[in-house]
């Protein structure tokens, strides 16, 4: 009884190891590709062929019109992230308050889906690039 009692303050005692990071965390590099654009002058220049993403510990963060998105990757490869994207008044006084998104799936070493908001949207296509 007493071995056990010391086994077990041995154990509980001793220091415990970090949680391991996600299996998705790296440098993830590939393209956007516009899917949506409403012409607006806003949704302009959206396609990019060096789009890179570093994901710790399972998260990143992407930038629309300066407002920060912060994305988890699950374990399972799920994307997810959203936001919100206040822009300058518009001359027809309508509300610029736009919900911005970043939905995708990782699989097979591929992260795919699609960033952005109801009139303007990429479709992302990265691949892991390392640790």
């Amino acid at each position: 009884m007493f071995r056990a009692t010391l086994a077990l303050a041995a154990l509980l005692l001793s220091p415990h190891p970090a949680p391991a990071a996600s299996p998705h965390d790296g440098t993830w590099k590939g393209t956007y590709r516009t899917i949506r654009n409403d012409n607006s002058g806003a949704c302009d220049k959206l396609d990019n062929d060096r789009v890179s993403i570093t994901v710790a510990d399972g998260k990143f963060t992407r930038r629309w019109g300066g407002n920060p998105i912060e994305v988890t990757v699950a374990a399972d490869g799920a994307v997810s992230g959203s936001g919100n994207n206040r822009l300058a008044k518009r001359s027809d006084g309508g509300d610029n308050n736009r919900s911005i998104s970043f939905i995708g799936r990782i699989t097979n070493g591929v992260m795919e889906g699609e960033y952005g908001h109801a009139r303007c949207a990429v479709r992302f296509n990265l691949r892991k690039e390392g640790p």
